[in-house]
């Protein structure tokens, strides 16, 4: 060492016994004598500078100092020492030079503002997806069927594939497992028969209503491993539903386990006979049963054979069988207004005269005038949810023109429209509505008409739709509405105008899908199969009203068994007096020019009624 001082021998002078090692291990300038704990040469930087001829290649210790063999060895040979020495310390410079280079890559790196502004959001995300990951139940279902036959007591399994549904956390029980029973009905009605005949619409209505149906938990594949759910007013959500299930321990392994709530059910309804008095023109009667196998057999029976089974739900803890079968109990009980929906609301009553429409077999439209008045309830402080653009509670909804409100009349949800009064008064309302209902009722003259031609042609397997009439009316308030506010205070009146437009209120639901089939001015032109049947209607509409009415803007909703409903219609006419959106005779050339006739077109023969269509 060419200093004056041995940094490592001072250490060792105020150094413990237990420090000593520690000492030893440090590495020391050649120079200067100062020890450092990661010193990369025989020299530290200061005194490099002072020494011209140095280079950093030269490794520390590369000639071992025979004063390190001194503290070292105290008093042993010097080769021995040398030779222990130097191991001793290489072995130990390899261990610090490990736990060194993690100390350094350990060390916490600050982020900029944007980088850390950047992980929290990555952060607030991953703890967003794995809530919405628990927002949301999944079921299974399978669908099994009681034949009609009295000999067989037991169940089969309908030739559907099992299906798979996801609904809200929040979704109510009961609403989820009707769209469940819905859903089944549209898989059931695919299934081949060997009959040419198709159920009757109100048989299957009646063997899916969800009075009459069970519904289980699959625990397993036997027939002991289901356990029913009981019948009790499902006033909870899916969710409540599972937990509730998972408690009781009547969901299989699979279920219970899962990362994602779920429930695997099996749905049990009832076979019906029916008599199918077209079958023959003989006094027999042809009953068409159809089995657990999908097929469909006929046999002649009496013509007093009616329905046979009116099956209902049981609240019991075994596979449902027909033995536990009792009669329907109907109750007369009507809920109050105030309860309906998951959040309590508050109905304002008005007193009203009903105001409906019949339309003759020529399609003339004629208005009824109901002397009696009547009671409906209207949702209060919907006005409130309208101006801070939510829905929920009473507000339903806005179009271009119109506000829907909830409202409930003869124990029945029904939603009620009036004209937004930025752009209409209270005469305007009234036409306009009137303009609606009357168009309403001329809209489904036509779609009857569509199935009849569809029924003269031979065109089977249409799915079922309908416009949302059946229930509608024009009501007018007996008593005067009181006027809005002039002060510049809100207004938070129920009504707006003393005429409004009631309609039955259309489920939802999550397996329900609200689709756009044409605008007012844009002819619908639609990929899908029921998309093409409506575009088939619009065409039916024209060629049946003899080129005098085209319904346009058609929108509805989807049901989970593929039925459709219809509403707000609007239309054009030869003479332009439909209501406000009616373009007359131009729109009508439009649509002959821009409308592709499809297959269903070509079947019901409606292109031959249009020189110049393109198909």
């Amino acid at each position: 060492m060419d200093g004056q001082q041995c940094g490592k021998c001072s250490k060792l002078w105020e150094a413990t016994e237990a420090e000593r090692t520690a000492v030893y291990d440090k590495l020391q300038c050649k120079h200067c004598g100062v020890c450092y704990d990661f010193l990369r040469s025989t020299l530290c930087e200061p005194c490099k500078v002072l020494q011209p001829g140095y280079h950093d290649s030269e490794a520390v210790l590369s000639n071992p100092s025979s004063e390190s063999a001194k503290i070292l060895g105290h008093g042993s040979s010097v080769g021995n020492t040398a030779r222990s020495t130097v191991t001793t310390i290489l072995d130990r410079r390899s261990g610090f030079t490990s736990i060194a280079s993690e100390h350094r890559l350990n060390q916490p790196h600050p982020q900029n503002s944007s980088l850390s502004s950047a992980s929290e959001v990555n952060r607030k995300l991953s703890a967003l997806k794995a809530r919405a990951k628990n927002s949301q139940v999944d079921v299974d279902f399978l669908l099994w069927v009681y034949p009609a036959q009295n000999k067989q007591v037991t169940a089969k399994r309908a030739k559907i594939p099992p299906s798979h549904c996801t609904f809200p956390a929040n979704e109510s029980a009961q609403s989820a497992l009707q769209q469940l029973l819905l859903k089944s009905k549209g898989m059931y009605c695919t299934i081949p028969l060997q009959s040419t005949d198709p159920i009757p619409s109100e048989i299957l209505d009646s063997m899916f209503k969800f009075e009459a149906s069970t519904f289980c938990t699959a625990k397993g594949s036997g027939p002991g491993g289901t356990a029913v759910i009981e019948d009790q007013v499902m006033d909870g959500s899916i969710e409540d539903r599972f937990v509730r299930l998972k408690h009781k321990r009547v969901l299989s392994d699979k279920d219970g386990s899962a990362k994602v709530p779920r429930i695997t059910l099996r749905i049990y309804v009832y076979e019906i006979e029916w008599d199918n008095e077209e079958a023959e023109d003989t006094p027999d009667i042809m009953e068409i049963h159809r089995n657990s196998k999908g097929k469909s057999r006929a046999r002649k029976s009496a013509p007093s054979r009616k329905r046979k089974r009116s099956d209902s739900k049981d609240s019991v803890s075994a596979t449902p069988g027909p033995s536990a079968k009792r009669a329907l109990y109907q109750s007369e009980y009507q809920r109050r207004p105030s309860a309906q929906g998951s959040a309590q609301l508050s109905f304002e009553t008005f007193k009203f005269r009903q105001t409906t429409c019949t339309i003759a077999a020529d399609g003339t439209v004629e208005p009824i005038h109901c002397g009696d008045p009547e009671e409906i309830s209207i949702a209060r402080n919907w006005q409130m949810q309208h101006r801070a653009k939510q829905l929920g509670g009473g507000y339903l909804g806005q179009g271009l023109t119109k506000l829907a409100i909830r409202g409930w009349y003869k124990g029945l949800d029904y939603a009620i429209l009036q004209c937004k009064p930025i752009s209409s008064s209270s005469n305007t309302n009234m036409k306009d509505l009137s303009d609606e209902l009357c168009l309403l009722h001329k809209a489904q003259y036509f779609m009857d008409s569509f199935y009849k031609r569809a029924l003269a042609h031979s065109v089977k397997g249409l799915p079922s739709i309908k416009w949302n009439v059946a229930g509608a009316f024009i009501g007018k308030l007996t008593d005067l509405l009181p006027p809005a506010p002039t002060d510049g205070t809100d207004d938070n009146r129920s009504l707006l105008y003393d005429v409004f437009l009631a309609t039955p209120l259309l489920p939802s639901g999550a397996l329900y899908r609200e689709v756009k089939f044409s605008g007012n001015e844009q002819p619908g032109n639609n990929e899908d199969m029921i998309g093409r049947v409506v575009d088939a209607y619009s065409h039916h509409v024209l060629v049946d009203s003899d080129f005098e009415t085209l319904i346009s803007d058609i929108q509805g909703v989807i049901a989970p068994d593929h039925s459709v409903t219809l509403f707000d219609p609007q239309a054009h006419t030869e003479s332009q007096d439909s209501g406000y959106w009616d373009k007359g005779p131009d729109q009508i050339q439009l649509f002959q020019t821009l409308h592709d006739c499809n297959q269903f077109c070509k079947a019901l023969e409606l292109e031959q009624h249009i020189p110049g269509f393109k198909h």
